[in-house]
C-alpha cells in the first residue's frame, strides 16, 4: 500500500510545484465532492421520491461539471460572471455544477421515483438507542455562549485599538 502512495506522490508532486497556492488547489479538490454532496443532502431533506440511483448519478454529474469548471479556464465571459482576469468566476462554476447535479437527480426522481414501499421503509421511526430528552438548560446556555462570544469580540476589538 505504501508503494501505491509513493508512486502517486511521484506523479502529483510536480503538479503541486506549479501551483501558486497548494491551499487553493486543495480547496478546489474538496469542491469536487462537496458540490454534489450538498445537493444530495438538500434533496434528501426536501423530497421523498428521489432514489439512491439518482444520488449516485448526481454525484458523478456534479464531480464532472465541477472538474470542468475548476480545472479548465473559461475565458471572455460576460463581465457579471467574470473574475478580475475575465475568466468565469469559480463561484459561478460551483453554482452551475450544483444546478446540474440537482437537475439530474430531480429528472431521475421524476422518471424512476421510489416506490411507495421504499418511501414507507424510509419513513419508519426506530427508537433511539439513548435517551433523547432535551436538556432543560440548553436555551439558557446557548444564550450565555452567544453573549460571551459577543463580549469577547467587543473586548478584543476595543483592546486592538
Amino acid at each position: 500500500m505504501v508503494y501505491y502512495f509513493a508512486v502517486a506522490s511521484i506523479f502529483i508532486a510536480p503538479q503541486l510545484a506549479q501551483m501558486e497556492s497548494i491551499f487553493q488547489y486543495l480547496q478546489q479538490v474538496n469542491g469536487l465532492y462537496s458540490v454534489p454532496i450538498i445537493g444530495i443532502f438538500l434533496l434528501g431533506i426536501t423530497t421523498k421520491h428521489v432514489p439512491a440511483l439518482a444520488a449516485k448519478i448526481g454525484m458523478i454529474v456534479g464531480i464532472s461539471f465541477y472538474s470542468f469548471f475548476s480545472f479548465i479556464n473559461i475565458k471572455d465571459v460576460i463581465p457579471f460572471f467574470a473574475n478580475t482576469d475575465g475568466d468565469l468566476h469559480w463561484l459561478h462554476g460551483y453554482f452551475i455544477s450544483f444546478l446540474a447535479s440537482i437537475g439530474v437527480m430531480l429528472i431521475i426522481g421524476h422518471l424512476a421515483p421510489k416506490t411507495k414501499e421504499e418511501i414507507a421503509i424510509s419513513e419508519e421511526k426506530t427508537p433511539a438507542p439513548v435517551d433523547m430528552t432535551p436538556w432543560p438548560l440548553a436555551k439558557k446556555v446557548s444564550v450565555g455562549i452567544f453573549g460571551a462570544t459577543v463580549a469577547i469580540y467587543l473586548v478584543l476589538t476595543w483592546a486592538a485599538g
